[in-house]
């Protein structure tokens, strides 16, 4: 028993929560809703993660959010690889994809496809999502937007590649 639940209660508690964290990926992140978040989010719902130093506040936030990275990223999907759930509890695994087709935290779209994998840790409350911290390696993230460095830009740092080449005696 968990904080009072039966085995039973705490079983369907826990499917429920499940489904409801799928719906909310599938409608705001694949299908684009932009009802969902108002539906599904606590008035005072909190999501943490990477790159952000403060967390993202309330639904409207968090559409904001999300509708950041919609222009960024066309053709953008996340896929649930994996969920896990018990009592209030989600975890879920998840890649997203896209191709970078608009300017994203300081960078003009550069036309790269992009698949970040991550993890959300999910609470939810009385049918609502209340937190979600999401993880995943924002470094890479950047250097997938950063792309390959080009010759011009390896010469311009001065790399062993725009040094004057000898003649071979």
């Amino acid at each position: 028993m968990i904080a009072g639940f039966d085995c039973d209660t705490l079983c369907v508690m826990s499917a429920k929560n499940k489904q409801i964290m799928q719906r909310f990926v599938d409608e705001v992140w694949n299908k684009k809703s932009q009802t969902t978040v108002f539906e599904l989010l606590t008035p005072e719902f909190r999501h943490y993660m990477p790159g952000i130093p403060q967390p993202v506040i309330g639904p409207a936030a968090y559409q904001q959010l999300a509708d950041t990275f919609h222009k960024a990223f066309s053709r953008s999907r996340m896929e649930v690889d994996e969920a896990f759930s018990e009592g209030s509890r989600v975890c879920l695994l998840w890649t997203f994809t896209g191709t970078h087709s608009g300017a994203f935290n300081g960078r003009e779209a550069s036309g790269r496809k992009i698949s970040i994998p991550g993890v959300g840790v999910c609470r939810l409350r009385g049918g609502k999502i209340e937190e979600v911290v999401s993880l995943y390696a924002a470094a890479a993230f950047e250097a997938m937007l950063a792309g390959p460095a080009t010759r011009t830009t390896r010469q311009s740092r001065g790399s062993a590649e725009s040094a004057p080449r000898r003649k071979a005696r």
